[in-house]
């Protein structure tokens, strides 16, 4: 295999890596907004009863 080649399979293959990694960040943020609006939404029910749960202080 020339150079060449080795380059574009390596380019080919950070390509994927990049596609896969844009779309979990963006799963992962939408989902944190939807959780984030979903807590807002449902206003001092949720901040009262989930005072002790350590996800939601960390999602705040």
């Amino acid at each position: 295999m020339s150079s060449i080649q080795v380059a574009s399979g390596y380019k080919s293959q950070l390509n994927q890596f990049v596609g896969i990694s844009l779309k979990i960040a963006v799963r992962y943020e939408v989902l944190l907004h939807s959780a984030a609006q979903t807590r807002s939404e449902s206003g001092d029910r949720h901040s009262q009863a989930g005072a002790d749960d350590p996800l939601q202080n960390w999602i705040k």
